[in-house]
């Protein structure tokens, strides 16, 4: 696993924090198809009240590693120019594909404005245009199977990018999403992303409560 990957990730995620919000994007409906040879077995987590499938024969990170990679990635933004942040994801799952370096993370972000993401996009969409000059970003926020879900797509030189955001009145906590890929693996990878995108489930014990 290439752990400057992860850190480059991580710092990404923690660039969209305490921001004021403005007008809301348009909504629609997507469905993500779900090919179930490319996920493994469900994750339940009774804490977030979520279950979601990992892609099949992908690496886990561990906790120890997980705590390492989000400490070098908050050591480094604390250096950044950029205002405090009041409010930050917290990462919880990660999973590698050594072949193609590609990365997903999943991370709780409690302070995330589910009302209206606009202005969070919006920053997302401007850092990763310094990033690169040469990058394309497309934002948008839908709806897929109950879920609101605020999504940035971000395509540079070097890799493709799918940040989503979901968010529903009985989960405690908005729940990232990052799926990072090489732009040479991008077609290979688009099915697993959608697959894992579309196992995002409410955890069937919460499903009669508020």
């Amino acid at each position: 696993m290439r752990s400057t990957s992860l850190v480059f990730i991580l710092c990404l995620a923690f660039l969209a924090c305490a921001q004021k919000r403005t007008e809301p994007v348009d909504s629609q409906k997507v469905h993500f198809a779900v090919d179930s040879s490319l996920i493994a077995a469900l994750v339940t987590d009774t804490v977030l009240s979520i279950s979601f499938a990992p892609p099949k024969a992908w690496q886990s990170l561990s906790p120890k590693a997980l705590k390492s990679a989000e400490h070098v990635a908050m050591s480094s933004l604390v250096e950044s120019p950029r205002e405090s942040l009041k409010a930050t994801p917290q990462l919880l799952y990660a999973w590698t594909h050594a072949s193609s370096g590609s990365v997903i993370t999943v991370s709780k972000f409690p302070g995330f404005d589910t009302g209206d993401s606009s202005i969070t996009l919006r920053e997302y969409d401007e850092y990763y245009r310094g990033a690169s000059p040469n990058t394309e970003v497309k934002r948008a926020v839908f709806y897929s199977d109950g879920f609101k879900v605020h999504q940035l797509m971000v395509t540079d030189d070097q890799r493709v990018t799918f940040k989503m955001i979901f968010s529903l009145s009985r989960l405690k906590s908005p729940i990232q999403f990052d799926f990072v890929v090489p732009r040479t693996s991008y077609a290979q990878m688009i099915k697993t992303i959608e697959s894992v995108a579309g196992s995002v489930a409410i955890h069937s014990i919460n499903k009669s409560t508020n």
